[in-house]
């Protein structure tokens, strides 16, 4: 999740539903009159006033780093690459992202290389950001990140690719890579990421790397969209040990988290 807009009832709300651990993440995009030294202020802050908030309601938290994919040019932030990788030695990280691809300009591409290289050499997982669901643009941007991360021998079994939709699913799959979907206002709701993972299933498809995110929320007020995708699914019929897989175990295994 985005750490940024989350309120105390949000973080209330998700602990009361059951939500035992985070992963904060860095945005894909930022203002384009943001400076790096204000993004890393902000970093900062993951560390410490958003880590201690979610902690004070009994949720764990973990972080992952890396420069936008929008609002800030490979030339800016090339320079705070060095603290970059500082930060992410620190013991609450657990992968580099979010970075990724929006509309796969040579920027863009740069800026991924730059960080699949420090994952790579840091032994982290990346989740690469890419369109919003039936963008006519994101098959595009899959494939260039996938692409990528092949040209550089980056481990697939590592990669995340988000934002999925019942379409791109079973590319990134199929290419050996964790495939996330995306509840919130822009993306699917917990109802559409359910009907997904139970056409999964009915086509006795394995879920070993599929998540669940919450990102921003649904509409603004679902950080505890997580939960409500669980609800959906059980709604569904779907067995609790494939949700437990999807909003639970399989995050834990991916970015190895100490619960």
């Amino acid at each position: 999740m985005h750490a940024d807009l989350a309120t105390t009832h949000d973080m209330l709300s998700m602990s009361v539903a059951g939500v035992e651990a985070v992963v904060f993440l860095a945005k894909h995009v930022v203002d384009p009159l943001t400076k790096p030294t204000s993004l890393f202020r902000y970093f900062e802050s993951l560390f410490s006033y958003y880590k201690e908030r979610a902690e004070n309601f009994g949720i764990k938290v973990f972080i992952g780093l890396s420069v936008p994919v929008i609002g800030l040019s490979r030339e800016e932030v090339e320079p705070f690459y060095g603290q970059l990788k500082d930060m992410l030695r620190r013991s609450e990280v657990v992968a580099v992202g979010e970075t990724g691809l929006e509309w796969a300009t040579e920027d863009e591409i740069e800026k991924l290389k730059a960080q699949l290289a420090m994952a790579k050499e840091m032994n982290l997982p990346v989740i690469c950001h890419t369109p919003i669901p039936r963008a006519p643009h994101k098959l595009n941007a899959i494939k260039k990140i996938l692409e990528v991360a092949k040209e550089m021998s980056f481990p697939l079994d590592k990669l995340v690719i988000d934002h999925n939709d019942e379409k791109t699913l079973r590319i990134v799959l199929n290419e050996g890579a964790w495939a996330a979907i995306s509840t919130c206002f822009d993306k699917l709701t917990p109802r559409e990421v359910a009907l997904i993972i139970k056409e999964l299933l009915e086509r006795n498809e394995e879920l070993d790397r599929v998540i669940v995110n919450s990102e921003y929320g649904w509409g603004y007020q679902g950080y505890f969209s997580v939960p409500r995708i669980a609800f959906e699914a059980k709604l569904l019929g779907i067995k609790r040990s494939e949700i437990e897989k999807i909003a639970f175990e399989n995050p834990i295994k991916l970015f190895r988290l100490k619960l």
